[in-house]
């Protein structure tokens, strides 16, 4: 990268471990995490890959033989309820093996031995039909590129993706080539403009014979298939924090999940408005009935309700038991509108979970993104608590704008109701409710395509002694060194989008490395508006920018850390912003107890 030929000087505060500990409790943003599925397909090998013998089936593959060149749905319907193909050996002048590929091999309809080889006899067209998996979550406009190469005697008749026979010939990508030298190809688009689609798929091939000799067929496709994701878990009485996830104890009350209780017994319209006014109260965790599920098979989460009475005998704590409209936020990054969303939800509740919602529509007051609507009404239920329950939304629920989700802080809404018949609920021991839950999220779409990271400039490395606060110079592109000896430096991957450019896409992680790792180390990743020239010792390192603002607290025992800026911490319009990390170093050479990578400039778009 560009040298920088700037220098430092100011002072950082430093921060309280205890208050660092405390702010990566509160709240954790879901980066985004770019996702790569490549698919292999060749003829003449085994489910696991292999090369095949001549004689052998290739069972990822079946066939139908046909007359002449043209291809149709019938042809291609037979062919996926056809047999498996032979491996051949290529007769003269067939090519040998194939340049990107040398693990593909010729097959054909039939194998015929002819001496110690096999050959493709008789003679004869085939459509073939290769199956295929794409992943479940694969948005439809994600980006797919396609390479091949093929050969075939004689020809090749039409190449096509489908889920089944009916995809049209309007998706054909090649035809023609022979079998004295190989064809290659590539091509690209989305999984809708190529006749792909989530699950099982088809690569249909048609081979043409058209003298009365050999034929075969050999080809080798790579799909790959590239997108974002998201992924997140909301989990009742457990916070997700920098540090990992942090369960919570009974009594405890939880900071992300705010509540109301129903007094009509139902979400009206103003219940979500008291929680988006800020009128609700923190959940709290609660000690579960002996009747109630004792966890859950997705991994941990507490009994939540709007009360916990202190007691922890047997019948549970969350009394006056009520119905409840429960509030759980959480963060985003940035995500474009079309995004596709899918949740997948386990619960136990007391009585009955009542609904599901992303977001509150300001204008009506209720919900914003509907998922689950109650099919019964009050006492036609059979309670939620005894056992879990779950919902897999497997498929699309929405999109990310039809479901109101956006950058920075969304609400998840849970509504129970109390249905307990006959009690006075302030005489009756036994009576109590309570919900939890684990909800996840994935989010996925395609990658922002602009080409490539955005540069960024390092500056303010420690390679002299007479900057260094005690002479621990670091290397190039280092700041000074630590308890590791060398210094710990700062880069940054992904593309910088502003707030005020459109798309606004940001995918810019910020890495350091060579970090402290006895005892495990704690960070602030900060941004400047400025640098500072001349810079100045600080701690057992050097700050280089000005008008900080602090952003992603990180913690690691592995000597790395990444933090991918969301929300506010994404600038609102383009231009130069510089970064550095500051970590705490208690056995540093200088004793000061802490200090700083180099820094770095990045051109926000």
């Amino acid at each position: 990268m560009k040298k920088l030929n700037f220098t430092t000087r100011t002072v950082l505060r430093s921060a309280a471990s205890a208050s660092l500990t405390l702010l990566a409790m509160v709240a954790s943003a879901h980066a985004q995490t770019s996702v790569s599925h490549v698919i292999e397909l060749r003829t003449g090998n085994d489910a696991g890959g292999n090369p095949l013998l001549p004689g052998a089936n290739d069972g990822n593959i079946t066939f139908r033989e046909t007359h002449g060149c043209a291809t149709s749905e019938v042809s291609r319907g037979q062919a996926m309820a056809g047999n498996s193909p032979k491996v051949v050996v290529p007769a003269y002048p067939w090519i040998g093996s194939l340049n990107s590929d040398p693990d593909a091999r010729w097959v054909h309809s039939q194998h015929t031995p002819s001496g110690v080889v096999g050959t493709g006899l008789p003679s004869a067209s085939v459509q073939y039909a290769h199956r295929f998996d794409l992943p479940l979550d694969m948005p439809m406009d994600a980006n797919v590129m396609v390479e091949m190469e093929i050969a075939a005697d004689d020809m090749v008749g039409a190449v096509s993706f489908g889920q089944d026979s009916s995809n049209t010939l309007s998706s054909m990508y090649f035809s023609g080539g022979g079998y004295s030298s190989s064809t290659s190809s590539t091509f690209s688009g989305t999984p809708t403009g190529l006749g792909l689609a989530p699950g099982e798929n088809f690569l249909f091939v048609k081979q043409c014979d058209t003298a009365a000799n050999f034929s075969g067929l050999i080809y080798s496709f790579t799909i790959t298939i590239e997108y974002c994701v998201v992924e997140l878990e909301l989990r009742s009485g457990v916070i997700e924090g920098a540090a990992g996830p942090y369960v919570l104890n009974v009594g405890d009350t939880v900071p992300n999940v705010m509540q109301v209780p129903l007094s009509n017994g139902v979400p009206a319209p103003q219940a979500y408005n008291d929680l988006v006014n800020g009128n609700g109260s923190a959940a709290t965790v609660i000690n579960p009935h002996v009747n109630w599920v004792g966890s859950l098979t997705g991994g941990d989460a507490k009994w939540i309700h709007s009360e916990h009475d202190g007691s922890t005998h047997i019948y549970g704590s969350g009394r006056p038991p009520s119905a409840v409209l429960y509030e759980h936020e959480f963060l985003l990054p940035n995500i474009p509108s079309s995004a596709t969303v899918k949740l997948e939800l386990e619960w136990a509740a007391d009585e009955k979970l009542y609904g599901v919602s992303i977001n509150e529509d300001a204008t009506s007051q209720g919900p914003g993104g509907e998922l689950f609507d109650p099919v019964n009404t009050f006492g036609t239920f059979l309670p939620d608590f005894n056992a879990a329950q779950a919902d897999q939304y497997q498929g699309s629920i929405g999109s990310a704008g039809l479901l109101g989700l956006n950058q920075g802080s969304n609400k998840l809404y849970l509504a129970t109701v109390e249905n307990y018949p006959a009690v006075s609920f302030q005489n009756n021991p036994m009576s109590c409710s309570g919900i939890m839950y684990i909800a996840k999220l994935t989010i996925t779409y395609p990658c922002d395509s602009s080409g490539g990271d955005t540069p960024y400039e390092s500056f303010c490395d420690c390679t002299l002694a007479s900057d260094a606060p005690c002479a621990n110079t670091g290397g190039l592109d280092q700041g000074c060194a630590n308890s590791t000896g060398s210094g710990s430096s700062i880069t940054s991957t992904g593309v910088a989008v502003s707030q005020s450019s459109s798309p606004p896409i940001s995918t810019l992680t910020l890495h350091a490395n060579n970090l402290p790792t006895t005892p495990q180390t704690v960070g602030i990743f900060i941004e400047g508006s400025n640098i500072l020239s001349p810079q100045v010792p600080f701690g057992d390192g050097l700050r280089c920018i000005g008008h900080i603002k602090r952003l992603g607290i990180v913690f690691t025992s592995t000597g790395e850390a990444s933090y991918t800026p969301f929300g506010n911490d994404i600038p609102a319009n383009p231009g130069y912003k510089y970064y550095q990390l500051w970590y705490r170093d208690p056995l540093g050479p200088c004793a000061s107890s802490f200090n700083l990578t180099n820094a770095i400039a990045v051109d926000w778009l």
